[in-house]
């Protein structure tokens, strides 16, 4: 969340916008989150009813997956919540849909740029440069002048201005080169950080049909979120040792994005964002 979030800031997180999440693992020493004992869980509660988030709201959550901590003891993170459950999402050359409607950015937003200087390399390494444009992030391509550094949009047009850069563009990803660090992690999908979807965000009370295709997107919710025996035999899928073709899902989730974009932790990595796992906002 770099430029949004500054290092070192501290950060202030609403607990009651969306509505008190209740602890969850009761044996556990206030302030020491690595204190704890997970011999008594509760079930996840929140009062008042959860509502509250909306489009382009800053979220703190704590980190899907990493199964074998309890889910109030798990890291957190904060992220923007760009999609909301029963939403279809999907991420075209960078740009963010949600149902068919391009999304405004965040002023703050990075990619990253390559660029290429005349050979004074040096001028970009001062502090005044740095300073300038916000630089953070310094990476060598190739010894003859070129990098890689995040910039937000206006950092990277006036950056391009210095007379010692020779050229400079945004990164970018060909749709259709996947990766197998971007959800849901199957060979099925080629999606990548800059080409992602389409995509339907599950919503609590909504039924998918199932195939062997779309299983990938929706066994973490089935076999951890939600907890159920998850299993394909002969082709066949079970679900609670009854074969299905369906499902039904049980919580709402949600969809977030770094606003440092191309070096990023957030749902284009490990999936959706169960509810139960939102600790609150940032206002």
């Amino acid at each position: 969340m770099e430029k949004t979030i500054v290092e070192d800031e501290l950060v202030y997180i609403n607990k009651t916008k969306f509505g008190i999440r209740f602890p969850i693992t009761l044996l556990s020493v206030p302030f020491f989150s690595n204190l704890y004992s997970p011999l008594i869980q509760l079930p996840y509660f929140r009062i008042p009813k959860f509502s509250g988030i909306n489009h382009n709201h800053l979220i703190a959550f704590n980190t899907p997956g990493l199964n074998d901590l309890p889910i109030d003891k798990k890291p957190i993170l904060v992220k923007r919540c760009v999609g909301l459950p029963g939403d279809n999402l999907q991420i075209q050359n960078k740009k963010v849909f949600i149902n068919q409607k391009e999304i405004e950015n965040p002023v703050n937003i990075q990619h990253n740029y390559r660029i290429t200087t005349n050979g004074c390399d040096s001028m970009l390494f001062t502090t005044e440069t740095i300073r300038k444009y916000g630089i953070t992030q310094i990476n060598l391509v190739a010894e003859i002048g070129v990098y890689d550094l995040p910039l937000t949009k206006k950092n990277a047009q006036k950056l391009k201005t210095e007379p010692y850069i020779m050229n400079l563009r945004k990164k970018e990803v060909i749709k259709g080169n996947g990766f197998n660090t971007i959800f849901p992690q199957s060979g099925y999908f080629h999606w990548n950080k800059d080409y992602f979807g389409a995509v339907s965000i599950p919503k609590k009370g909504a039924t998918v049909s199932l195939n062997h295709k779309n299983i990938y997107l929706y066994k973490k919710i089935i076999e951890i979120y939600e907890s159920n025996f998850f299993e394909i035999k002969q082709n066949k899928i079970f679900i609670n040792n009854s074969e299905t073709q369906t499902y039904t899902f049980k919580k709402n989730y949600y969809f977030v994005l770094d606003d440092n974009r191309d070096n990023a932790n957030d749902s284009r990595h490990w999936g959706f964002l169960p509810e139960d796992h939102i600790i609150g906002g940032i206002f």
